[in-house]
C-alpha cells in the first residue's frame, strides 16, 4: 500500500462489518459470556481489498496516526491492528466496528467511551506482524504484551538497567542457551503489569518483581498486595512470548489461538 494520506484514504471502498455481535469463522463467544478474559492473537496480514475496507472503520484520528508511520508496511500493520480491535469490541458490544468510540486515560491507556461498551474492558499489544488482544466484561484492570524473541539483541545491558535485582540475578543463572527465552518471558510479564496498572512510564521497571519461569506470577508489586494480581504467560506462534496480567478474582484463561487479520475481518 502506498504511503497513506487522508486524500488517499478518502476513496476507499465501503466496509461491510457483517452482523454486530457475531463471531468470525469458528470462534466461540462463551468466554465473555461466562466472565472469562478472551485472548486473541492476530497476524497483521490481509489482502489489499480487506485492508482498504478495514480503513473505513477507523476514526479520523486513527487514520492520521497511521499516516505518520514512515513505511507502508508499518501503516498497514497499524490499520489492521486497530481494525481488528474494533471487530473484537463490536462482537462484545453489539455495535458496528465503525461505531466504537475510544477515550484515553492520563497515561494514554485506551478505554471505551461510554455507551454499550462502558462495561467492556480491553488491552492490546503488537510487535512486528503480530497483535495480541485481551477483552473482558468482568476484569476492569488488565494488560497484555507480546514480543518476538530476538537472539541477536544485546540483552545483558537491558536486564541490568530494567530488571529488579532479583530478576537479573535469576536470569543470569540460566544456561546461555535458555537466556533469550527467559529474558522475553520476564519482559512481557513486566510490560503487561505496567499496562494493566495504566501508569505507563511512571512505574520504574525495577520497582516490582515477576517470575521468569512457570507459573507466571507477580512476586512483588510496585505497591499493594501482589497476591491480588494474576498473571498468565504464553508462547505464541513459536517465536513470540506473550503475557496477560489482571487484577481481581482469578479466572481461567485459554491460551490465544492465532488468526490472520483476513480471517477476523472478513
Amino acid at each position: 500500500m502506498d504511503a497513506l494520506s487522508h486524500s488517499h484514504l478518502h476513496g476507499l471502498i465501503v466496509w461491510s462489518p457483517g452482523i454486530p455481535g457475531d463471531r468470525f469463522h469458528g470462534r466461540d463467544n462463551d468466554d465473555l459470556e461466562t466472565g472469562e478474559i478472551d485472548l486473541v492473537a492476530v497476524r497483521l496480514c490481509a489482502s489489499r481489498i480487506v485492508l482498504e475496507a478495514a480503513a473505513q472503520t477507523l476514526s479520523a484520528d486513527e487514520l492520521s496516526r497511521a499516516a505518520r508511520y514512515r513505511t507502508s508496511e508499518l501503516q498497514e500493520r497499524f490499520l489492521l491492528a486497530r481494525a481488528c480491535l474494533r471487530r473484537l469490541l463490536a462482537d462484545a458490544t453489539g455495535l458496528a466496528p465503525a461505531e466504537i468510540r475510544f477515550a484515553y486515560l492520563e497515561a494514554g491507556k485506551p478505554v471505551l467511551d461510554g455507551g454499550p461498551g462502558s462495561k467492556i474492558w480491553f488491552n492490546l499489544s503488537h510487535c512486528r506482524d503480530m497483535a495480541l488482544y485481551g477483552v473482558s466484561r468482568t476484569h476492569k484492570t488488565l494488560g497484555v504484551d507480546i514480543e518476538q524473541r530476538n537472539p541477536q539483541r544485546e540483552l545483558q545491558d537491558i536486564a541490568t538497567h530494567f530488571f529488579s535485582r532479583e530478576e537479573c540475578a535469576e536470569w543470569q543463572q540460566y544456561p546461555v542457551a535458555e537466556r533469550v527465552a527467559a529474558f522475553y518471558r520476564c519482559w512481557v510479564r513486566k510490560e503487561s503489569y505496567i499496562k494493566a496498572v495504566g501508569d505507563g512510564l511512571q512505574i520504574p521497571l525495577d520497582s516490582f518483581q515477576v517470575s521468569l519461569d512457570s507459573p507466571a506470577r507477580l512476586i512483588r508489586a510496585h505497591r499493594g498486595d501482589a497476591s491480588l494480581w494474576h498473571m498468565e504467560g504464553f508462547r505464541v506462534a513459536d517465536d513470540f512470548e506473550a503475557a496477560l496480567v489482571y487484577h481481581g478474582e482469578y479466572t481461567v484463561v485459554k491460551p490465544p489461538r492465532v488468526w490472520t487479520a483476513e480471517e477476523l475481518l472478513v
